[in-house]
């Protein structure tokens, strides 16, 4: 069975290397860099240096994915940041869903221009499974398929990036992530542009009230979504 979507891409992409102002981009969980290549390439076209790569354990399978740690996706986040930072006179973080986080995270260690801040997921629609039962049962059931966590009307209607299952081990790993993020949002002083939708089934607009609240950006934008999903 072939465990990826339609909408999976191996590959990293880098954009316009010439360019002075950097745009790092970060794609979200069991997602690849399909999810924000179109993206990274508009970018490129207007000038920016861009760079989207996979996270470790994404891009492959969903049993690398839950060999993966937390650890891993900071620091591969860390240093290609950190090597753009290096190329450019200014520079931008964006993400989506885990890619969101992360990107929260890189701007409470870097000096960076601005931030870009889309559909966050600190804390799940379906909180005390995933948050309590999913750290005991994760070893028992490795893997879920996507289709099967969504109510029986609409799993058929909604779109699925990266990996077709959940990598359940993996997702223990990331509420870690989430948690040691969410301590250190205080650090976060850019300007942010924080985006969601209404139609999201993952994360709550819940979660955007509390980055309002949480980062010491002086400059904060919120735009909300309702055509939408995660």
């Amino acid at each position: 069975m072939n465990e990826h979507t339609c909408r999976f891409d191996a590959y990293d992409h880098e954009f316009n290397p010439d360019g002075r102002i950097g745009c790092y981009v970060i794609h979200g969980f069991t997602s690849s860099t399909y999810e924000v290549k179109n993206l990274a390439e508009f970018l490129g076209k207007q000038g920016f240096y861009v760079k989207a790569a996979n996270l470790p354990g994404h891009g492959t399978t969903t049993d690398d994915c839950n060999r993966t740690n937390y650890k891993e996706w900071f620091q591969h986040v860390e240093q290609g940041f950190a090597e753009m930072v290096s190329h450019c006179d200014q520079i931008f973080a964006l993400g989506i869903s885990m890619g969101a986080v992360l990107s929260l995270h890189l701007a409470g260690i870097f000096p960076m221009n601005g931030l870009v801040v889309a559909a966050p997921v600190f804390r799940f629609n379906k909180h005390y499974r995933t948050q309590f039962l999913n750290p005991i049962t994760c070893r028992f059931f490795p893997k879920l398929e996507k289709r099967g966590m969504y109510d029986r009307n609409i799993r058929n209607s909604l779109n699925y990036y990266g990996y077709n299952q959940y990598p359940m081990i993996a997702l223990n790993e990331y509420c870690k992530l989430s948690k040691i993020v969410k301590k250190n949002l205080h650090k976060v002083k850019v300007p942010t542009l924080l985006q969601y939708t209404s139609n999201d089934l993952t994360s709550p607009s819940g979660n955007i009230k509390m980055l309002k609240n949480g980062i010491s950006s002086r400059k904060i934008k919120i735009s909300e979504y309702h055509e939408v999903s995660h």
